[in-house]
């Protein structure tokens, strides 16, 4: 699930340019804060991989603890941002709650349950992170270096993942 993550953040990042050509000019901007309003779907998506461990034990109390603790931090992410950023800062506000409780959740469930592998997890979920909130804050800035870093995060998962990858492939092979 992380690789499927990683791969629809960078395919935004990449080509988000492709929302000026579809909205009108007026909405130019939404190509900046696009990756930042991924983040919610996706980190979402990404912590329901992670959060077995407390369905399984019947803690939902823990489940509840994230959801409060990442609504306090988009509560105070908006209160902080929005007034110097507008939508990019919400935008970022949001995705940050998100990514939190994907944490979280994460967190509580190793906690409740068992432990599972979480370095490149966390690794690449903080530079995806990073990432959409540059691009969402100063994307119209550094489009170009921007543009590298969503390729280059692109390009490594063909190392960190290789084994996945060859799976998709075996995959494939056998349609064939």
């Amino acid at each position: 699930m992380l690789l499927a993550v990683i791969i629809l953040f960078c395919l935004a990042g990449l080509f988000s340019w492709v929302v000026a050509f579809i909205l009108p000019s007026n909405y130019n901007a939404v190509q900046w804060i696009l990756i930042a309003c991924l983040g919610y779907p996706l980190f979402y998506t990404l912590s329901e991989t992670t959060v077995v461990g407390i369905g399984v034990t019947r803690r939902s109390g823990f489940a509840m603890l994230a959801a409060v603790s990442s609504l306090l931090v988009n509560f105070l992410g908006n209160l902080c941002l929005i007034p110097l950023w507008g939508a990019a800062g919400a935008a970022v506000s949001t995705c940050v709650s998100f990514w939190v409780f994907f944490i979280l959740r994460t967190e509580f469930a190793i906690y409740v349950w068992k432990k599972i592998p979480r370095v490149s997890l966390y690794s690449y979920s903080f530079f995806l992170i990073l990432g959409a909130v540059i691009n969402s804050l100063f994307g119209n800035t550094y489009s170009l270096q921007l543009k590298f870093f969503w390729l280059l995060m692109l390009l490594s998962t063909f190392f960190s993942f290789k084994k996945e990858f060859l799976g998709i492939k075996g995959f494939l092979r056998s349609f064939y």
